[in-house]
């Protein structure tokens, strides 16, 4: 997935970019952006937030999505943040496409110490109605590889034998030392990431919430009945099959919604190169 490189950073000169990148792993900073080695503990605490609004609101995050490129390791640092923008354009496309909001919190993730294999996790909402059609497109994005893994996700906790609570969300957020300290939460230690490490579209992220508090704190005050969120896409349930067989191993948001448009309709499965 060829990107265009960042001018800001480095010039075309191959010497200067190889320049650019030199050791960055071991960095607190390249340019104006973070080297980060883990989500902090109020990074987890905003997700879940905007994880449980979405679902009072009638926008359950029914689908957990991980795009592992295969060829991510050939990309700089810069690169991999324009590839990751790409691929949340083309979900955020389905949804203008087929009329609803897109609603999704996700993560970044590498190989502690190296930074290799990069990777997103994405949950996000899709109204009952497109569940068949968004899981045939991902199965036709991902081209019979495992490049992209789409399974059902539920707002459900199970506990481990090991008492450590399991659901989706943490398991895409276990790249927190300060969110399982001292809790029975799972953990995994992650690699550097350059750039915004995770991320919740916008009108699930904290202003969204405060307005939504206020909105409803005025009704309670003058007494009017409590509107209810939608029920009309309920998350469709099934078990945690991505993340169940890790949790035995070893422990391993910028509030952006893509406003840019892609060129083709999201709704063509063919499987498209990244801008």
């Amino acid at each position: 997935m060829p990107v265009e490189e960042s001018s800001a950073l480095f010039t075309d000169s191959v010497q200067t970019r190889e320049e650019a990148f030199e050791n960055w792993t071991t960095k607190r900073r390249i340019g104006k952006r973070k080297v980060s080695r883990s989500i902090p503990g109020r990074g987890v605490r905003e997700l879940e937030a905007a994880w449980r609004f979405a679902k009072s609101i009638g926008q359950p995050m029914n689908r957990f999505v991980t795009i592992r490129p295969s060829d991510i390791d050939d990309h700089t640092p810069v690169e991999r943040i324009e590839i990751w923008q790409h691929w949340r354009n083309r979900l955020a496309q389905f949804a203008r496409d087929n009329r609803f909001p897109f609603t999704s919190v996700w993560t970044r993730e590498s190989e502690p110490d190296t930074g290799r294999k990069e990777h997103l996790h994405l949950l996000m909402h899709v109204p009952r109605k497109r569940l068949a059609q968004f899981d045939e497109l991902m199965t036709a994005w991902a081209g019979g590889t495992e490049q992209i893994l789409n399974e059902p996700a539920d707002y459900g906790t199970k506990v481990t034998d090991t008492g450590r609570y399991k659901n989706v969300f943490n398991y895409m957020t276990k790249n927190s030392p300060q969110a399982a300290y001292k809790r029975k939460r799972y953990f995994r230690s992650g690699g550097p990431i350059l750039g915004k490490r995770f991320g919740t579209t916008s009108n699930i992220a904290s202003k969204a919430r405060a307005v939504a508090e206020v909105r409803g704190g005025l009704r309670r005050d003058l007494g009017l009945e409590t509107v209810r969120p939608g029920t009309t896409y309920p998350s469709h349930k099934r078990g945690f099959s991505i993340f169940d067989a890790i949790v035995s191993e070893r422990p391993v948001v910028t509030r952006e919604l893509a406003s840019e448009k892609i060129a083709a309709n999201s709704n063509n499965s063919s499987k498209s190169e990244a801008a």
